[in-house]
């Protein structure tokens, strides 16, 4: 039995084996490679930064629920809010939340459970 892993596995974009993939859809080996060739261009991010997720986060926000926004960007809706949080931190002003449900703007939050935090 192999030991378990902190990746997630599935086909490599470079070598289509069926591999733990590191970064960019690439296995371990395919990665390095590429890196070490100068070429990380050529295969595109998996992930969203900061700006271009916010950019995106802030006109779904308006019409959608976080779960409904997180299932269009084709990620989990707490990593949604995580990503939200921390962009909230930062003092980026697109990371508000709207006031879903709630006609007093209140929200509760999931960092702490059973306490209320206005938006």
């Amino acid at each position: 039995m192999n030991p378990p892993t902190r990746y997630r596995l599935g086909p490599c974009a470079r070598c289509r084996r069926l591999r733990p993939l590191v970064a960019r859809h690439l296995c371990d080996s395919c990665y390095h490679g590429e890196m070490d060739r100068g070429r990380p261009t050529r295969w595109p991010r998996a992930t969203y930064g900061r700006d271009e997720l916010m950019g995106e986060w802030e006109p779904l926000s308006r019409d959608h629920t976080i779960a409904q926004a997180a299932a269009r960007l084709g990620m989990t809706a707490a990593a949604l809010d995580r990503a939200v949080c921390r962009a909230r931190k930062a003092g980026d002003p697109r990371a508000l939340r709207p006031r879903w449900g709630s006609r007093t703007g209140v929200l509760p939050t999931s960092r702490t459970p059973g306490r209320l935090v206005s938006a």
